[in-house]
């Protein structure tokens, strides 16, 4: 009980992964974005489920700081989870923009 916010953390992070999946697999079937882009977000997401479920394996305590890196799964955690998780969403957010109103499945709408 006195690594507690470890364990929230691991949580956390493991649905954060699952987000990203459920996203890329949700934008691929409904063709909102490119294929490439869906599948880089179900990919990361993956990536963040695995590493957040090792972490706590890998690094059972608490006690590096924060500046330290151990391993690679504690660098590929962090690098996932703050750095191309919100890219791939940034970047989702772009190509959502620049639809120019066209429908799911690339079909252009009437007019």
């Amino acid at each position: 009980m006195t690594n507690l916010e470890f364990a929230t953390a691991a949580l956390a992070l493991t649905m954060f992964g699952a987000f990203a999946v459920g996203n890329g697999l949700a934008l691929r079937r409904a063709s909102l974005v490119p294929p490439w882009l869906a599948w880089t977000g179900a990919v990361l997401g993956c990536l963040l489920v695995a590493t957040a479920a090792l972490q706590p394996i890998v690094e059972p305590t608490v006690s590096r700081s924060e500046q330290e890196v151990h391993n690679i799964v504690s660098f590929l955690t962090g690098f996932a989870s703050f750095a191309l998780i919100p890219l791939w969403t940034i970047a989702v957010g772009v190509a959502l923009l620049r639809r120019d109103g066209r429908t799911p499945g690339g079909a252009d709408r009437q007019k």
